[in-house]
């Protein structure tokens, strides 16, 4: 019994001398030196470890941290118990067959780019603890000075109570669990394989705003191998070493990341929440096949030219191969019940499907945010009750303004990153009533609007092509003829509009005009003050035609050039409207007779002889008064002549 005995003491000093200097060792300098040869780059501490049995470990407070030029990361362990073998210590690796540990998180972020500048800088990036001991790294560490033999390869690691991963702006917290292999270099590469990746219920944060909760997540997948911080892996190439097949279940508080995954070829936002379920396949930080989410929104926003249409949306975003093109990710929107405002009131409403998106791209590299997405859109024909929405788009000192009726509308556009996108927009309504100068008139009217966009300049629209048909145009006091209508056409060979909102815009045209004849010009006339008994003897001039060349916004109109021609008919003017005045001067010929009309000075006047030369010689400073007693006209007074008469 004695061997025994002998044996059960030999085996119990053994034993308490592996426990002394097992935990001696664990808590020396010198072991945490030997991890720690390159602090510039990597760095692990703990608050314990300490061993009761050969091989097994128990751990709190694991904490590490690496820096490099281009990045920083930390990761922290709460608790864990794990298994070491012995024998490959001798080689400088460290090997677990099983790993458990709780209270895990992992943060990464772009560094500091001088040492004076504060980790906080970056208002969105989790903070780095114990970034501040290390010493600063600037550039990669030298190849002459030896690296790090320290290897750590966990063959079977179990993690619970994931509380959040943190990258850059985007940060994934909730309570996770992990079933994975890992490998590290204490000095170089990582390399993590996923088993299995879950979140029954997570929050996502993108820039400190809340983006989704409830967030159901499955993966398996690898990350790396990769090596944090130097020069040729920078924290935006991180996603390039990411493979994942992920399931996801999520309620989402902001659609605003949709105005990524469309890229920048509109300028178009989202707004609302929805809920999105899907799966997610990324080989190598790119989209696979096999990759579709779908969102079903009930008040979901598209903010676009101005607008905000809202309805009950559908959308997809899926990638399948194609059979001789590169994979392509497309996605679609469909709104319907539509609801569409200025951002102060509604403007018209419809039910069913009527507003359609659809962004496509081949650029499926998840970092680079689909930079090479096209999107289109088109609005299906929509009611809008209340023709008076069209007032804001006219400066008042027209005199115009829409009363009655309904419009129809409808528009479609597409473009790609680096080309202008183009579309059409249609405004159509019959029997309009509108006030032109406080006459009642009526109408019905076809506008036809090709749009040309550069993505360069937002806010800015050519608009080359543009036709305005009126017809069946009545005025009250003007006799109609149901055989004859009247009707004018407007047209822009060249123009662009430019714009911020209804009330904030400017065009810049080459217009031209086609008129059916001069009664309803004549009929408002007769009923403003101030303007002559002769305008009522006028006889009624057909088939004129006309250009000018305009600019206009809410405040103020100018035109330049204008002419308007007939048979027998000339007409010139330079004018400026600006509230209740015009000023400018104008010429006009009606067969023999020519007059010509100073409207520059508070005085209005016109003269008939030497009207054309006296118009030509005002050409030079078309809306300023006249400098000299002798360029004064020759009468304040309309004359006495052959068919016309003295004003009222």
């Amino acid at each position: 019994m004695k061997w025994l005995l002998w044996t059960v003491l030999s085996l119990g000093a053994l034993w308490l001398l592996y426990v002394v200097v097992a935990n001696l060792a664990l808590r020396s300098t010198r072991f945490r030196q030997s991890l720690n040869q390159h602090p510039d780059k990597f760095f692990i501490t703990w608050n314990s470890v300490v061993t009761w049995f050969p091989g097994i470990f128990h751990s709190r407070g694991v904490e590490f941290v690496g820096q490099g030029s281009h990045s920083t990361y930390y990761g922290r362990v709460d608790e864990a118990h794990f298994r070491v073998r012995f024998l490959p210590l001798l080689g400088g690796e460290i090997v677990t067959p099983h790993f458990a540990g709780s209270g895990v998180e992992f943060r990464f972020r772009q560094p500091p780019k001088t040492p004076d500048e504060s980790p906080a800088t970056n208002r969105f990036g989790p903070d780095i603890p114990h970034l501040d001991q290390l010493p600063h790294r600037t550039a990669p560490r030298s190849p002459s000075r030896p690296a790090s033999r320290w290897r750590l390869r966990a063959e079977d690691v179990h993690l619970q109570q994931i509380r959040q991963v943190w990258i850059n702006g985007t940060r994934f917290h909730g309570d996770g669990t992990l079933e994975a292999a890992l490998e590290l270099k204490f000095d170089g590469p990582l390399h993590v394989r996923a088993r299995q990746l879950s979140f029954p219920s997570a929050t996502l944060e993108q820039d400190g705003t809340r983006l989704a909760t409830e967030v159901a997540l499955s993966a398996t997948g690898e990350l790396g191998p990769l090596t944090f911080g130097v020069d040729d892996v920078p924290s935006e190439k991180l996603y390039d070493f990411i493979t994942a097949d992920t399931t996801l279940r999520a309620n989402l508080h902001s659609l605003a990341l949709l105005r990524r995954r469309v890229g920048h070829a509109l300028h178009v936002e989202f707004g609302g929440d929805g809920l999105v379920e899907g799966t997610i396949r990324v080989r190598r930080g790119q989209l696979e096949p096999g990759s579709r989410t779908t969102l079903t929104s009930p008040a979901l926003s598209v903010r676009l030219a101005g607008l905000l249409f809202q309805g009950n949306a559908t959308l997809t975003d899926e990638v399948a191969p194609q059979e001789t093109n590169p994979p392509t990710a497309l996605l679609r929107v469909e709104l319907k019940d539509l609801v569409v405002t200025d951002g102060t009131q509604v403007l018209g409403s419809a039910p069913g499907r009527v507003l359609e998106l659809e962004s496509a791209t081949q650029d499926l590299a998840i970092a680079r945010l689909f930079q090479d997405a096209s999107l289109a859109f088109r609005l299906h024909p929509i009611t809008l009750p209340d023709a008076s929405v069209l007032n804001p788009w006219i400066p008042v000192h027209t005199g115009i303004r829409f009363q009655k009726g309904s419009l129809i509308a409808q528009a479609e556009m597409s473009a790609g990153t680096n080309a202008a996108g183009r579309g059409r927009l249609e405004l159509s309504g019959q029997g309009l009533t509108a006030l032109v100068h406080e006459q009642h008139c009526a109408t019905d009217l076809l506008l036809q609007v090709p749009l040309a966009l550069d993505p360069g300049a937002p806010g800015r629209v050519r608009v080359d092509g543009t036709s305005l048909l009126l017809t069946n145009v009545t005025v009250s006091g003007a006799a109609r003829s149901s055989s004859d209508p009247w009707h004018a056409h407007l047209t822009v060979p060249s123009g662009e509009l430019s714009f911020a909102s209804s009330n904030q815009w400017a065009v810049e045209a080459r217009i031209g005009i086609s008129l059916r004849d001069t009664r309803p010009l004549v009929a408002v006339l007769t009923e403003q003050e101030a303007v002559p008994g002769w305008i009522r003897h006028l006889p009624t001039l057909r088939d004129l035609v006309g250009s000018a060349s305009v600019h206009a916004s809410p405040e103020i109109s100018r035109l330049r050039d204008v002419r308007i021609d007939g048979a027998n008919i000339e007409v010139r003017a330079e004018l400026e409207l600006e509230g209740n005045a015009t000023r400018g001067i104008a010429y006009a010929r009606y067969g023999l007779i020519s007059a010509g009309f100073d409207l520059r000075a508070p005085k209005r006047s016109w003269r008939i002889f030497g009207a054309r030369r006296w118009y030509d010689a005002a050409l030079s400073s078309p809306l300023h008064p006249p400098e000299h007693p002798d360029s004064e006209p020759e009468s304040s007074d309309p004359p006495a002549a052959a068919g016309v008469e003295r004003p009222d």
